[in-house]
């Protein structure tokens, strides 16, 4: 509440929600703000009026330190929507190419900060044995997440529109938009992807990259690879993805509705992690 420390893994939003009860989300516990916090908490237990005053007035002056000229936080803050922006992932697209219609593409995204602090995009697919990479900076408006990409091998423009996150962050839609690589008449494409957190974050990553049958259980499977724990709601959430992915385009305009985004976005929020492998590879790593 000081801004002195933050959670080395977010998991410690889960156990504050278990304990709190009353069905507090471990995402509203971590991005709301104390009045938003406290209100919630009074709801469900007997809190002196008086304690949370004194709280009250530790927290604004901590942020009045934590800002500072022209508005600059001077500390970092793990719920920001770059910060929730970084990470590795597991992309999922439609298939542009025509040989292997109605299939699904998988390949590895990565949001980094460049030397510079910003936003840098970095998105790989294995082709027919190849590995194509296109990379280029990201700027975000807390909304919107964009990126022009270009491809190392080809030279190709790449657009990428993602909706920004909300805490946890598993999942992250939008639009990607381009030509088809292997394409003789070079034709125009765009398609919905997801990127899907990889909580592994392995320097090879375990989950398949190249062309899949568009199939939940498959998709369920490349999620165990990602670290998420297998259980009903794992399952609806691969559903959920697959159908977002194929949802058709009755005016003409390839779109992404809020509503439907956030109805997959809101499934992968319910993931469990098992933190306890994923903290043995980081272990591990260092």
């Amino acid at each position: 509440m000081r801004g002195k420390t933050e959670p080395r893994v977010s998991s410690v939003y889960s156990d504050w929600a278990s304990v709190l009860g009353g069905g507090l989300t471990a995402s509203f516990i971590a991005a709301s703000t104390f009045d938003e916090f406290a209100t919630a908490v009074r709801a469900l237990h007997s809190i002196p009026e008086a304690a949370l005053a004194k709280l009250r007035e530790q927290s604004s002056n901590s942020l009045q330190v934590a800002v500072g000229p022209g508005g600059a936080s001077s500390q970092s803050n793990p719920w920001q929507t770059n910060r929730l922006l970084l990470g590795n992932y597991l992309a999922i697209s439609l298939a542009w190419s025509r040989a292997e219609q109605d299939r699904l593409i998988l390949g590895r995204a990565r949001i980094t900060h460049d030397e510079s602090g910003n936003l840098l995009t970095r998105y790989q697919e294995n082709l027919f044995g190849r590995s194509i990479l296109s990379t280029g900076q990201m700027l975000c408006d807390g909304r919107l997440a964009q990126s022009s990409m270009i491809c190392t091998s080809t030279g190709r423009l790449y657009f990428l529109g993602l909706q920004a996150p909300t805490p946890p962050a598993n999942l992250i839609g939008g639009m990607l938009s381009g030509g088809a690589l292997y394409d003789f008449e070079a034709r125009i494409v765009a398609g919905r992807i997801a990127f899907v957190r990889d909580h592994r974050s392995e320097v090879e990553p375990r989950h398949l990259q190249g062309y899949m049958d568009a199939s939940s259980m498959l998709i369920d499977r490349e999620l165990a690879n990602l670290g998420y724990q297998a259980d009903e709601r794992r399952r609806r959430a691969a559903e959920r993805l697959l159908s977002f992915l194929r949802e058709p385009a009755p005016s003409g305009l390839i779109e992404i509705r809020a509503d439907a985004l956030g109805q997959v976005t809101l499934a992968f929020d319910h993931l469990s992690v098992d933190e306890a492998e994923v903290e043995g590879l980081a272990r591990d790593r260092r």
